[in-house]
């Protein structure tokens, strides 16, 4: 920090080691030039406090007072401030790694969570079609959530207990059990409709088979009568 009582200093005065009863007494580790320092500021010092900058330094300047409040010296304060930006900047680059490690790991475990959520019942659901489509025995799926996955899978629990519904039919039907009853899911059970059509035409095709046959039969014994008499 530097002191002066002249209060009219001038630009020849300035590049002086010295001026008057301007001494320098305390020094910093960086030196500056007075030479270097903008002459208006280190007026304008005398009055107020006064900062600026100039290259990678900021300096203020104020004005030093006696008891009777006059100003009878001024003080100037150095500043380096590449050293402060330097460090800023490095402390920036930590805080943007660190972010973005835990930028990182958050996106890692959301994957994680989605792929537990949705995954493993999308997956579930994709086995299901899949095991069907090769006339592989489904089982019904546990719902648990009323979620859209959820109401995916209960709506493939109502397409399986339709086709155990249809299978059970077909093999009572199969075995000529004409009168086994089955009820259409909707107006729209196109499917539903096609097996009781054919469970009409398959039970008039027996009945017209058997008659045929006792038909048959009758000519055979009248033809043995015949050839008997």
């Amino acid at each position: 920090m530097n002191y002066s009582t002249d209060q009219n200093l001038s630009k020849n005065n300035l590049e002086k080691s010295q001026i008057g009863d301007f001494t320098m007494l305390n020094k910093s580790s960086e030196k500056f030039r007075l030479q270097d320092l903008d002459f208006k500021k280190l007026n304008d010092g005398f009055s107020y406090l006064t900062t600026f900058e100039k290259d990678n330094y900021k300096y203020a300047v104020f004005p030093i007072k006696s008891i009777s409040k006059g100003t009878v010296a001024i003080g100037i304060y150095q500043q380096n401030t590449s050293s402060i930006i330097d460090n800023v900047f490095e402390k920036h680059i930590y805080q943007f790694m660190f972010l973005f490690l835990v930028l990182m790991i958050f996106i890692y475990f959301t994957y994680l969570l989605i792929k537990l959520i949705i995954g493993r019942p999308v997956n579930e659901v994709v086995k299901f079609i899949k095991d069907f489509s090769i006339g592989k025995k489904v089982n019904f799926f546990e719902v648990k959530n009323n979620d859209e996955i959820g109401k995916i899978k209960m709506a493939l629990n109502r397409f399986s207990m339709s086709l155990k519904n249809i299978e059970k039919f077909a093999l009572e039907v199969g075995k000529g059990n004409w009168n086994q009853e089955y009820k259409i899911l909707s107006k729209n059970d196109i499917l539903g409709k096609s097996l009781l059509q054919m469970q009409t035409n398959l039970k008039n095709f027996s009945k017209k088979s058997k008659e045929n046959s006792w038909l048959q039969n009758s000519i055979v014994s009248v033809g043995d009568i015949s050839l008997y008499i």
